[in-house]
């Protein structure tokens, strides 16, 4: 009787085993995502500094990607649409200066958080005075 209960219980073990290690999706369909890199450029000046971000799914917003860019010296201020540019590479926004930037060369008209993108695509940063942006439509 005893051997037989070990043989029950290494079957029940090799099925709850079986059971964590399985990954089916209920609807039997495996959802696909694209994904891709973000190039970063911030231009300050005649100097232009590349970062890349790779892995990127589809749908990210632009917020989420500076957060992951490790090597991006970013300060970045509230979340979502309240998402705001503070600093780049030490460089800070102030009252009559701050960070724009364009999405595969268009200017953008809306903000960080705001922004999902769809790798590849490249996003470049620039510093420059308030007045002198371009006004979004």
């Amino acid at each position: 009787m005893r051997p037989r209960l070990v043989l029950l219980g290494g079957i029940i073990v090799a099925l709850i085993v079986g059971c964590e290690t399985k990954n089916v999706s209920q609807s039997g369909a495996a959802k696909t995502v694209a994904m891709g890199s973000v190039t970063m450029e911030v231009v300050q000046g005649e100097t232009t500094k590349q970062f890349v971000v790779h892995d990127v799914a589809e749908g990210t917003t632009l917020e989420a990607v500076m957060r992951q860019a490790k090597d991006l010296p970013i300060e970045l201020k509230g979340s979502g649409w309240t998402a705001f540019v503070q600093s780049i590479d030490g460089v800070a926004t102030n009252q009559t200066e701050g960070w724009t930037y364009k999405v595969d060369g268009e200017h953008a008209n809306v903000g960080i958080g705001s922004l999902e993108l769809s790798p590849p695509v490249t996003i470049t940063w620039s510093f420059g005075a308030w007045e002198s942006m371009p006004i979004a439509e």
